[in-house]
């Protein structure tokens, strides 16, 4: 998180596409952190899996390590319960919409 506030510091894009204010961003990913802790999981697999227990959200993933593909091995697999489902939603703040 602070390489990505330090450059978009540096980066006009980024610093466009997120803004200065990232304490519900902040709050989220300690949720995300509780989570996973609980499950044991890593906090990509938490996020991953809550990704795919949205109807139409097709996550975008990177899989350029046998890692990264036992993680989304692993989030097809997990099924969130309505309460995670609640926690890691409830810091959620929308943003403005932002373009090019």
């Amino acid at each position: 998180s602070s390489d990505l506030s330090s450059r978009a510091t540096h980066d006009a894009t980024l610093s466009r596409l997120i803004g200065r204010d990232n304490q519900a961003d902040e709050a989220i990913v300690a949720v995300v952190g509780e989570v996973a802790k609980a499950r044991g999981l890593p906090m990509a697999v938490v996020a991953t899996a809550w990704c795919l227990s949205k109807e139409g959200v097709n996550p975008i993933v990177g899989l350029n390590s046998m890692e990264r593909i036992d993680e989304i091995t692993a989030a097809v697999k997990i099924v969130l319960t309505e309460d995670e489902i609640a926690m890691l939603e409830a810091p959620y703040v929308p943003k403005a919409a932002t373009g090019y």
